[in-house]
């Protein structure tokens, strides 16, 4: 039944998330933790473990032959397309004059593309048109890229990409597109080939042409990934809420999708921004009636402020990234508050604001640019909402105490297993298997953080706070067994 199960769920998360890859170490020392010590049974253990293979081959192979008969493509998505990947990696390894950080395929390496494949040619009109322009223009609203104006930086622009197919009229029959792919890529990697263009070594994925530049950014983004899954950090019990009003991209949602849009119970403010500490280390907050609703992160780019600041002589290397959006939901009289080691320092009233209000003063230099506020009206949803989030939040707050000292105590435990682990080989198998899974997860979203967006936050790193608590509590219970076993007066008597 255990290995149906895992078939099953395997199957389940290869059908609906990209990075099934994640899970295959655990599998693997999973298999190999059962079988060793194994003599006599090998032909029934392995018959028991291939079921796996079959039940995950038969699910990813029903799908794709569903799309086969629709689509002409023998995959569950085109991401999984052998002609697909070959055409995005061909443009990601041509290399620009200059490279620019976070951009895959710079606007000076499309125009060198642009000169050598006419599979390539027939996208400028719209990647380098309102349509790349449009993407750009968003990207660079988040704030998360700092990014020329025409560049159409990290993971989006291989949605850039596929629009451009799309509206050059390379999906309009509803077959998929295999032979303009495969023209691209034989283009592209022709042109590199024979030394028309300049470029990396061919690679055989969607990931960004790697440069040694890559390692020593990489290396501190695992570190703070690590760090932000242990101490729990951005955490937040409230759901991220539709703002739109209702319309026909709503009744599109909920046509495609089945379900209902995530409406607020209570009212949802946005709030945009800049702020600078020059003295002490500043905490912002929404607040009301002096309780925290949420904290700012202040993770977006602002070479604007930087600039601005440096020709005040007030620079601090924080001006790097001081931009922040917020949307959070919160009662009337909502402020926005500027705490240090616990005291308000400062405090703006978020309700009737009408302009940009900013401030100058001896510990703080900032504005509050824009706030939007999107009501609604459920009374009773309102006064029950507020106990259930309470709860949540403190639970997300007794999480955040917890987390590192149960962190510290793992890795004392995980020692002494590793010491021991001849005596406790299951145990020991299965930490390793954890720790495989939550190092991998970090590694993937430290090499996303350097090479495409910015990827550290409770959204991305969810799927590792659980194999966290768990790995973290299997640990210091395997580390008592062997206490136990070592000093067995400790034993609880029966």
């Amino acid at each position: 039944m255990w290995v149906i199960g895992l078939g099953l769920s395997l199957s389940a998360a290869a059908l609906t998330r990209e990075e099934t890859v994640w899970f295959f170490p655990l599998i693997l020392v999973g298999f190999l933790a059962s079988s060793l010590g194994i003599k006599g049974d090998w032909p029934l253990r392995l018959a028991t473990w291939s079921i796996v293979p079959i039940i995950y081959l038969l699910a990813i192979g029903t799908i794709s032959f569903i799309n086969y008969r629709y689509y002409s493509i023998f995959n569950v998505t085109e991401m999984d397309n052998a002609d697909f990947v070959a055409a995005f990696s061909a443009l990601n390894r041509v290399k620009p004059d200059k490279v620019i950080p976070m951009v895959p395929v710079s606007h000076d390496a499309r125009v060198k593309i642009y000169a050598i494949s006419p599979a390539f040619k027939e996208l400028e009109p719209y990647l380098d048109g309102d349509l790349g322009k449009g993407w750009a223009a968003m990207v660079s609203s988040l704030g998360v890229v700092n990014a020329p104006s025409n560049e159409i930086p990290g993971g989006w622009f291989m949605w850039a990409f596929r629009d451009a197919v799309a509206a050059a009229g390379h999906y309009s029959s509803g077959k998929y597109p295999v032979d303009y792919y495969r023209a691209l890529a034989n283009e592209v990697n022709s042109a590199c080939d024979t030394g028309k263009l300049v470029c990396s070594l061919k690679p055989a994925s969607l990931a960004p042409a790697w440069n040694q530049g890559y390692i020593i950014p990489v290396l501190d983004s695992f570190k703070t990934g690590i760090s932000d899954m242990v101490s729990f950090k951005n955490f937040s019990p409230y759901p991220i809420y539709s703002l739109t009003d209702s319309g026909p991209g709503e009744m599109l949602f909920r046509d495609l999708t089945q379900s209902e849009i995530s409406k607020p119970p209570v009212a949802i403010y946005k709030v945009s921004g800049w702020f600078v500490g020059l003295q002490g280390t500043p905490e912002a907050v929404i607040a009301h009636d002096d309780k925290i609703k949420a904290v700012i992160s202040q993770d977006m780019q602002s070479p604007d402020i930087y600039n601005y600041l440096l020709s005040m002589r007030k620079v601090t290397p924080s001006a790097q990234t001081t931009r922040f959006t917020i949307t959070s939901p919160c009662e009337s009289k909502c402020f926005f508050e500027l705490r240090d080691n616990g005291k308000v320092t400062k405090s703006i009233n978020l309700d009737g604001f009408s302009h940009l209000i900013a401030w100058n003063d001896k510990s703080t230099i900032g504005a509050i640019e824009s706030v939007e506020i999107y009501a609604e009206d459920l009374v009773y949803q309102n006064k029950y909402n507020h106990i259930k989030m309470d709860i949540l939040e403190k639970v997300g707050q007794l999480y955040q105490s917890i987390f590192p000292l149960l962190a510290g105590l793992a890795v004392v435990a995980f020692i002494m297993i590793t010491i021991l682990a001849k005596n406790f080989l299951d145990d020991w198998a299965i930490l390793v298997a954890g720790l495989i899974m939550i190092v991998s997860r970090i590694g993937l979203l430290s090499i996303i953080n350097v090479t495409s967006f910015p990827a550290f936050n409770s959204l991305y790193l969810s799927p590792a706070y659980p194999l966290f608590i768990l790995t973290a509590i299997l640990a210091l219970f395997s580390a008592w067994k062997a206490i136990i076993a070592i000093f067995p007066s400790l034993k609880f008597p029966a």
